[in-house]
């Protein structure tokens, strides 16, 4: 079994519960071609084998993706 460990980010970029009234406050609803589009982009990622601290955001930039995603 893995171990999770819970532990406080001291960053003022940290958010915590108390700072959304409701699940739908921190939702993201994708369609069908953004979840296709998340999967190419990930499965790219894989192939070329980067680390979780290597992966940025270009890494994840699609057309169908770019407008949506950036105004959240």
């Amino acid at each position: 079994m893995t171990q999770t460990v819970i532990e406080t980010f001291p960053f003022p970029q940290a958010w915590r519960g108390s700072d959304f009234k409701d699940v739908d406050d921190i939702s993201i609803f994708l369609s069908h071609t953004q979840i296709t589009a998340l999967e190419e982009r990930l499965a790219d990622v894989n192939r070329r084998g980067l680390s979780l601290t290597d992966i940025t955001a270009a890494d994840f930039q699609h057309p169908d993706l770019d407008d949506d995603l950036s105004s959240t």
